[in-house]
């Protein structure tokens, strides 16, 4: 198993159509409904045509926003890879929610394989083979407002974010030497080999 991880390049949050920069942050705060974005423009440059993805880890910094208590997180996919236009604009289908216990001021890492989080690991490997770098942080439904407060249950912000991919390579690949070769002769290969 061989891995690689890839830190966001870009976090940011609107409420309409202008973008600010730092954090993506989603929920509502003080009636004003928020929209995150992370990117990870890296992902261009992992070369993901020979190999099978067995894990995505998403790792997570969550800033001090919101409550200690537990919030789900939840992802969309994006409607592109630059993160400008109308939050509208911005988002695709959903991808799923995970619940973190104390999300206040705390690092998480999130785990989907083919056993933790099935569905949406098929849903993230597949977005991100197809080439797509930016997630969307959207809370549909805000299951309300704590008592006093001016914030949802699921208001929250993430200040840094890495994704770790665990993969196997499929193959190894090959090319002859020479296009046509005698019966009886040798033959020389140049093999590129891909070790775990």
């Amino acid at each position: 198993m061989a891995t690689h991880s890839i830190n966001a390049s870009q976090l940011k949050y609107a409420s309409s159509s202008s973008w600010t920069s730092g954090l993506a942050r989603q929920g509502v705060y003080s009636s004003t409904r928020y929209e995150g974005a992370i990117r990870f423009t890296g992902l261009a440059n992992f070369d993901m045509s020979n190999i099978n993805i067995t894990q995505i880890k998403l790792k997570i910094t969550i800033s001090e926003s919101g409550m200690s208590g537990s919030k789900y997180f939840t992802m969309y996919k994006a409607a592109k890879n630059a993160i400008s236009g109308t939050i509208a604009s911005m988002r695709g289908s959903s991808i799923g929610s995970i619940l973190i216990t104390n999300a206040y001021g705390t690092t998480k890492t999130l785990t989907f394989d083919s056993s933790t989080n099935a569905g949406m690991f098929n849903t993230l490997k597949s977005y991100f083979l197809a080439g797509n770098q930016t997630l969307i942080m959207y809370v549909p439904s805000t299951r309300g407002m704590p008592d006093g407060k001016v914030y949802c249950y699921d208001y929250m912000s993430v200040s840094a974010a890495t994704l770790t991919f665990t993969f196997d390579y499929l193959k190894s690949s090959g090319t002859l030497e020479s296009d046509s070769v005698m019966a009886g002769s040798t033959a020389k290969m140049n093999i590129t080999a891909y070790n775990e």
